[in-house]
């Protein structure tokens, strides 16, 4: 045994796995309105947005680095959608600026190290510095005003009040994409200036496309109607051509990077003046191969905003957030593209941001936050972000915590099959998950894993996977990413994830054995460790009835707890999990007998576990026992302070529970054996 562990993990019921392949992340393709991996399975993401919108348009340049990484690897978020200005990267047309790519190159490289997809994000908001904003170049800018276009009161209210009111904005728009009217600008090369914005991609597409975890480039963020703006603000979206027009710029864009990259992931964007508050859209179909539909939610006052929302107000929020969900499913199921919320948040509205992520998730929509942290040319953005500035390292004085909470959930991150539909309950602190093992993509790989991330900020004390059907749990206890594989001829896997069955002090209500100095607990600590051995027996119980032990064959989990005391205060040492259903050794670990159950794994292969009898009966005739051996039994160092009593209870997901108590002095308490009957 390793003496420096320092909780007494006695045991873990985990089933053997079958042969699992739980590899990192692969690259993604595209398959109707799922991405999927290279092994098949269908991958859910949840991140964060990270851009710098000022000079040098770079995120390394604002302090976000390897930690501001970790920290957001570490909370289980598997995406950052990170990007460029063109302003930044093409200082003049036909002149690419290598060193700027490399810099960025830099940031994804920390990204993908982690396990992190990265969607690259060619980011503008308010066109250019011109109109108070930031993305194009001075160069590919136009418009008819003679002076600077702030020093017009419509041109002068910042972000977002320009994109409504700024003209000359406007404007710039019609000329860059050819809009409601304009014919597209002839830059200095005689090309267009969407064809330079496209020749720009092709630069970005050549550095990127051998990166396989650099999954999608999203062609521009948020485009603007141009004057068409008003108009599009109406649930029937825009009139006439403009959508058309949009939809020919996003072709393209598409055909320039399939010029140098046939298989990462093309992201275009609807008008986002329109489709973010849950107006349609007519974009037509992008003819790109892998092609994803990249939006945005904004349907509610205070998202984006500094404040909260009253209750009544945030609630009211539901209906059109939906209705960017429906919208966005029903134009993604159209051209068969995948739909992405690409930004949603950008605030310290707590409720909002619980109700949106829950929205996501009723929806089966991956989503990437806004923002990690973000400023804007015009103003202070502190309340969108996480972090209070990535200069500061990402320890709890600096992150806002309240807003992790609400962000950071648990989620099916790949599924060896298709997703049926997820839900967390915070307050409850239960998830549930659904799907079928049918693939998404004609195959998956053999013994390929689902993966769902459960987060230990939920879970600090552990957690229980309860009524479990098709699968069996192939991960550690309490592994924040659980690991399961769908039983042989299973067609759907359904479980749910609920706090650890230990709580800090040991339960009432438990059965206790009826006769007295009857069954033992005991750990030997050996030497060498496949010698170590572990035996619970609870016998002469108190009468349990065999509809008592539910059905760990398929659903119901258990928990066993171990307590030791210091001055009479207990203190929770042990706290292992007991998954149902699962095969040991090619044949079920689990079986019936007329009067309970019986788990067998000859070689102790997982977490040291070879038998458990749950044996029911009328008082004095019931029977618990567990036996462990070997390297895989985690003990900690002995003795236990048993002062006075150590408690061992084994809790059941159905509700009961059975203990027993053993008080000072044991038969046996050395640095390597405890051993004692209970009271």
């Amino acid at each position: 045994m390793n003496p420096a562990v320092t909780l007494v993990m006695l045991l873990a019921f985990m089933v053997v796995p079958l042969p699992a392949v739980a590899s990192p992340p692969t690259a993604l393709h595209q398959v109707g309105r799922w991405l999927v991996d290279t092994q098949g399975r269908a991958v859910i993401l949840h991140g964060v947005n990270q851009v710098n919108k000022l000079p040098p348009y770079l995120p390394s340049a604002i302090g976000f680095g390897a930690d501001d990484v970790a920290a957001i690897a570490g909370e289980g978020f598997n995406t950052v959608r990170t990007g460029l200005a063109h302003k930044g990267f093409v200082p003049a047309p036909g002149v690419y600026d290598a060193a700027y790519l490399d810099d960025l190159a830099a940031t994804i490289d920390l990204l993908t190290a982690q396990g992190i997809y990265v969607l690259i994000d060619f980011h503008q908001d308010l066109f250019n510095e011109r109109y108070q904003g930031q993305g194009m170049a001075d160069w590919a800018t136009i418009d008819s005003s003679p002076t600077d276009p702030t020093l017009v009161p419509s041109c002068n209210k910042g972000f977002p009040g320009n994109i409504f009111s700024c003209g000359f904005l406007w404007e710039a728009c019609d000329r860059f994409l050819g809009l409601n009217g304009h014919p597209p600008e002839i830059g200095p090369r005689s090309l267009t200036l969407r064809e330079e914005f496209a020749d720009a991609w092709r630069q970005v597409a050549t550095r990127f496309r051998d990166d396989p975890l650099v999954f999608g480039y999203d062609l521009l963020n948020e485009p603007y109607p141009g004057t068409a703006t008003l108009a599009c603000m109406t649930p029937a979206g825009c009139p006439g051509a403009t959508d058309a027009e949009l939809t020919a710029f996003s072709n393209l864009v598409a055909q320039a990077v399939r010029e140098v990259d046939p298989d990462t992931i093309v992201f275009y964007e609807p008008f986002a003046t329109n489709f973010n508050p849950g107006f349609a859209t007519h974009h037509g179909d992008v003819d790109a191969g892998n092609v994803g539909f990249s939006f945005h939610l904004y349907a509610c006052l205070t998202t984006p905003g500094p404040t909260t929302a009253p209750a009544e107000a945030s609630e009211a929020c539901r209906r059109p957030e939906q209705q960017v969900f429906t919208n966005a499913e029903a134009h993604a199921r159209t051209f068969a593209h995948t739909p992405l919320l690409t930004e949603f948040g950008a605030t310290d509205d707590l409720p909002s941001l619980e109700r949106l992520a829950g929205l996501a998730d009723a929806n089966m929509m991956g989503w990437q936050y806004w923002a990690w942290w973000n400023r804007d040319p015009c103003c202070d953005r502190s309340y969108e972000g996480i972090i209070d500035d990535p200069v500061n390292p990402p320890t709890p004085d600096h992150l806002k915590e309240p807003k992790l909470d609400a962000l950071v959930r648990p989620y099916p991150r790949a599924v060896a099959g298709t997703p049926l539909g997820w839900s967390w309950d915070r307050a409850s602190r239960r998830f549930t998950f659904a799907y079928a093992t049918a693939p998404v993509d004609g195959s998956v790989a053999p013994g390929a894993v689902t993966e769902v991330w459960v987060p230990r900020r939920h879970f600090p004390a552990g957690y229980d996977v309860v009524d479990l059907h098709g699968a069996q749990v192939t991960s550690a206890s309490d592994a924040e990413r659980l690991e399961l594989v769908a039983l042989p001829g299973a067609t759907t896997v359904s479980f749910g994830v609920v706090p650890a069955g230990c709580a800090a002090t040991p339960a009432s209500g438990c059965k206790s054995q009826v006769v007295s100095n009857s069954g033992t607990f005991a750990v030997t600590d050996a030497s060498p460790n496949a010698k170590d051995r572990l035996t619970w027996s609870w016998i002469k119980g108190a009468a349990t009835p065999v509809a008592d032990f539910g059905d760990p064959t398929t659903s119901t989990s258990y928990r066993l707890c171990a307590y030791d005391e210091t001055g009479g205060v207990p203190s929770l040492v042990l706290s292992t999990g007991l998954a149902a259903g699962g095969t040991c050794d090619g044949t079920p670990c689990w079986r019936a007998t007329h009067t309970g159950f019986r788990y067998r794994d000859p070689g102790a292969t997982v977490d040291g576990v070879r038998q458990v009898v749950l044996k029911a009966g009328a008082d004095g005739r019931s029977k618990i026992q567990v036996r462990g051996q070997g390297i895989k039994l985690a003990l900690s160092a002995l003795p236990l302070g048993q002062d006075p009593t150590v408690t061992v209870q084994l809790r059941s997901s159905a509700g009961p529970c059975w203990e027993a108590a053993y008080r000072t002095p044991a038969g046996r308490n050395r640095v390597d054996q405890f051993k004692d009957r209970a009271e």
